[in-house]
């Protein structure tokens, strides 16, 4: 079919309950800490293997944040940058100065 490589790819860390939950905030548009609690006890030895193989995972999740800008304010930034670029050109011709 016409399926993308990349969306053919297994990713493991989603198989989680825990990154279900958090779906929304990983792979998303922003940055995101995530801490790994674990316990000093050795009766805690599996939570903590678990919580460690989990962070390792989740630390393979990358992400390229941008900004989230209305077309119509995009449309307007993008305006004032040629205006900006055009009055600069005009008076760079002519001579003159601000």
């Amino acid at each position: 079919g016409g399926g993308s490589a990349i969306a053919a790819q297994h990713v493991p860390y989603r198989e989680s309950k825990l990154t279900s939950l958090l779906q929304h905030a990983i792979g998303g548009n922003g940055y995101l800490l995530m801490l790994a609690c674990l316990s000093p006890a050795d009766r805690h030895w599996e939570e903590n293997l678990s919580t460690l193989q989990y962070a390792s995972q989740a630390s393979n999740i990358k992400n390229t944040p941008s900004i989230n800008l209305d077309p119509k304010d995009r449309l307007i930034q993008k305006l004032q940058g040629q205006l900006s670029a055009a009055y600069a050109y005009i008076l760079r011709v002519t001579g003159l100065s601000e």
